[in-house]
């Protein structure tokens, strides 16, 4: 099929072409970091998606262990998520666990937003 992942198909029926309007499925946006119950960041960011007719939806995880960013951070690409915002206590902790950093995260020594590519890298800023 062509198109795919541009929100429709194209399949060959004989000598006629069919294209299919496809439903897309929601970009997902996250931030990690605890406690993230009382931010308000997802009604901003929903809000700007809606504003500007973009299929993303951001969602706030708490990760309540250190121990867990590793899998958090190698969960959110598994799923597909498009970037993550990177809060307390965890702006630090994450570092090691992308596989690039700009030069402000290496002055600093903390992560505030990461990008996720189709493959490597996590790449931080």
């Amino acid at each position: 099929m062509y198109g795919q992942g541009m929100g429709f198909s194209v399949s060959v029926k004989g000598n006629e072409y069919v294209k299919r309007i496809l439903i897309p499925q929601k970009q997902m946006t996250t931030m990690l970091g605890r406690p993230v119950a009382e931010n308000p960041i997802d009604r901003m960011f929903d809000a700007v998606f809606a504003h500007y007719g973009l299929p993303w939806q951001f969602w706030k995880c708490d990760i309540n262990s250190e121990s867990k960013i590793a899998p958090a951070i190698a969960g959110i690409r598994a799923f597909g998520f498009a970037c993550a915002c990177i809060t307390v206590p965890y702006k630090i902790a994450c570092i090691p666990h992308l596989d690039e950093v700009d030069d402000d995260v290496k002055a600093i020594g903390a992560a505030n937003y990461m990008t996720i590519h189709d493959g490597p890298p996590y790449w931080a800023q």
